[in-house]
């Protein structure tokens, strides 16, 4: 278990996938919530003590199958994979997380409902009341990006509105009672604390060029849109016909 808890210390929030033969397994609360979800047994095993450890798993084969119902459900889930051969292995087969899936990231064609747009979203709360709000709404499967800024009751107005599947604070906002707006808007949303940098212009600027001004939307918010740049390539694309 000393490499299933090294791992697990990487990603405390998610639900760990855990590769081991043909079948990834999950322990501890990880091992309940997936059982619940998914509706498979739950077990347990010995750890030499007197309680006993809760396990649950299924084959690797199904992961296409199972995953986008954990993710669907709000989790955020870590796959670890074996990266050697078992065979070739001198002690513990060395295991490491390949993929960490949450629904605001996710490009899994089953995880995502073409009629609406997939949102992460992220939210900026003024420090003072005369500093505005932000808020930023990406969506990873068609590449779009939008941000505005805007008092605190307009931008929350826009968070419900826009209504993202994902959204990320800062750590400072932990329950404020200034901000129980934000936290009736987010609902059965999940919600990620997230160690935000208050002046990421520069990055914008290189990543994304200027933003163009989109205006007012009718609520007061200031809006900008921030194209998504063309994909690096390196040397012509040639579509060859079936034939």
């Amino acid at each position: 278990m000393r490499q299933y808890l090294a791992l697990k210390a990487k990603v405390p929030d998610a639900v760990l996938l855990y590769r081991m033969g043909d079948f990834y397994e999950t322990f501890n609360e990880d091992a309940q919530t997936i059982a619940r979800i998914l509706g498979i047994t739950l077990t347990s095993r010995g750890n030499g003590a007197a309680e006993r450890t809760p396990l649950a798993g299924f084959p690797h084969g199904q992961l296409e199958r199972y995953l986008p119902r954990l993710v669907s459900a709000g989790c955020k889930v870590a796959v670890c994979e074996q990266t050697e051969d078992p065979a070739q292995a001198k002690g513990v087969v060395k295991r490491d997380i390949v993929e960490v899936v949450t629904r605001g990231t996710t490009l899994n064609e089953a995880c995502l409902d073409e009629r609406t747009d997939n949102l992460l979203g992220a939210v900026w709360p003024g420090q003072n009341p005369s500093e505005p709000w932000g808020l930023g709404l990406l969506d990873l499967s068609s590449g779009s990006f939008e941000a505005c800024e805007g008092t605190a009751e307009e931008v929350l107005a826009e968070l419900e509105r826009s209504n993202p599947v994902e959204l990320l604070w800062p750590e400072f906002l932990e329950r404020p009672r200034r901000s129980w707006r934000l936290w009736r808007a987010v609902g059965a949303w999940r919600r990620h604390r997230f160690p935000f940098r208050e002046s990421p212009r520069s990055n914008f600027a290189s990543s994304w060029g200027p933003p163009a001004w989109k205006g007012s939307d009718g609520r007061g918010t200031r809006r900008r849109c921030f194209p998504p740049p063309p994909p690096p390539c390196a040397t012509p694309v040639t579509t060859i016909a079936a034939t």
